[in-house]
């Protein structure tokens, strides 16, 4: 083979070597632009997903706090009920404890509170109070409670009360009272 030849042969061999290495180059390139791609896109729907995710965290918040807020309206709702029910039940009992004490059962219920009273308070020097509607059955009261008798504004519905100012005691059987106690129950 001449030089000439050998040359030539050595040029082929040479660009067909580039030209392999360019291959093998742009294969590689391709190999790394195709992980590159994969990575971005990993990493973006690594991004979508952790979206998502808050989206659905946010949304659950979102969810309890309206459902707390409306069980707290209902709450709320149903307390004005019950108090105005409540309220209603008391008024309605108030007006039937007027009735009652405006009845001629009452009396005797009168003499009853005063002997509890009187039970309560025995051998003291306690004075009775009454509601002013109630004076006129204190003569009538007498056999019962020899001690003071008066009048007393404090109390609306009936019944009687007993104080000893020098015990600093009260015995309290008004019908005011009673109510009262039932609104605490």
């Amino acid at each position: 083979m001449n030089e000439q030849s050998k040359l030539g042969a050595f040029r082929r061999s040479m660009a067909a070597q580039a030209e392999a290495e360019i291959a093998r180059m742009e294969q590689e390139m391709e190999a790394l632009r195709q992980a590159r791609a994969a990575r971005e896109r990993a990493r973006a729907e690594a991004g979508e997903d952790r979206c998502i995710a808050q989206a659905r965290v946010q949304a659950a918040r979102e969810r309890r706090q309206t459902v707390a807020r409306a069980g707290a309206a209902c709450r709320a709702r149903l307390l004005r009920l019950r108090e105005t029910l409540t309220e209603g039940v008391f008024e309605e009992t108030g007006a039937r404890l007027a009735a009652f004490a405006a009845s001629e059962e009452y009396e005797g219920y009168l003499r009853d509170c005063v002997r509890r009273l009187r039970e309560t308070l025995p051998g003291t020097g306690a004075a009775l109070s009454l509601r002013p509607e109630d004076a006129g059955y204190a003569d009538g009261l007498r056999d019962i409670w020899q001690g003071e008798i008066r009048t007393d504004g404090a109390f609306r519905l009936g019944g009687a009360a007993a104080d000893d100012a020098e015990h600093g005691v009260r015995a309290d059987a008004t019908l005011d009272a009673a109510l009262a106690a039932q609104r605490d129950w």
